[in-house]
């Protein structure tokens, strides 16, 4: 994963942290835009740190501190 910090925001590209795993083309886009689609439905419930998404491989986010929670499921 690569992550740019801006003034704005932090600009969070996938594309590092999935090179072994691609099995099709545009399998990072559509990484991507499930996230986006998620973040968009559940806004209501809780804040998250979209700002925007100008390309579909991108997600401008704002900087966040880490809440050290870990979930399992099985």
């Amino acid at each position: 994963m690569e992550n740019y910090f801006l003034a704005g925001g932090a600009v969070v590209t996938e594309h590092l942290a999935f090179n072994n795993l691609i099995i099709f083309p545009s399998q990072l886009q559509v990484l991507n835009e499930t996230s986006l689609w998620w973040f968009e439905r559940t806004k209501q419930i809780v804040s998250n740190a979209v700002v925007s998404a100008p390309d579909k491989n991108v997600t401008i986010a704002k900087k966040c501190s880490v809440f050290p929670v870990e979930f399992v499921g099985e």
